[in-house]
């Protein structure tokens, strides 16, 4: 049975949520990497979505969870979404760990040295 195209980028926002609030800031080793690949994985069967999964990914710079905020703006910035800077900005001004990756990831975008935070193989990016 075909999953209906909302429910599925509900689903896969949601995958994408629960491993970026798993990795957090402390996940390490085999945990840190599954944590990652399910948020890439979970990334680009958005983008393959379309419009629908592209502007559903662009909402999470609106979410509750710091760490998908993070995740999803670097992943934003990278591809060029102006809006993702502000939120990466308002990160960086808080404490602890979040704050300092976000400030990191703002230096290597002005550097030009930001790579796709979430794939190795990169989608195409959002329209």
């Amino acid at each position: 049975m075909e999953i209906p195209p909302q429910q599925s980028v509900s689903a896969f926002i949601e995958r994408f949520r629960a491993a970026a609030m798993a990795k957090g800031d402390f996940a390490e080793g085999p945990s840190d990497a599954a944590h990652h690949a399910e948020m890439s994985s979970a990334f680009r069967e958005l983008v393959r979505r379309g419009d629908r999964g592209n502007l559903a990914f662009e909402r999470l710079l609106d979410d509750d969870s710091t760490h998908v905020r993070l995740w999803a703006a670097a992943q934003l910035l990278f591809l060029g979404f102006s809006d993702a800077r502000p939120v990466l900005e308002r990160i960086a001004a808080g404490h602890g760990l979040t704050a300092m990756n976000a400030q990191v990831t703002l230096e290597q975008f002005d550097a030009g040295k930001l790579g796709s935070p979430l794939s190795l193989d990169e989608p195409s990016k959002p329209s």
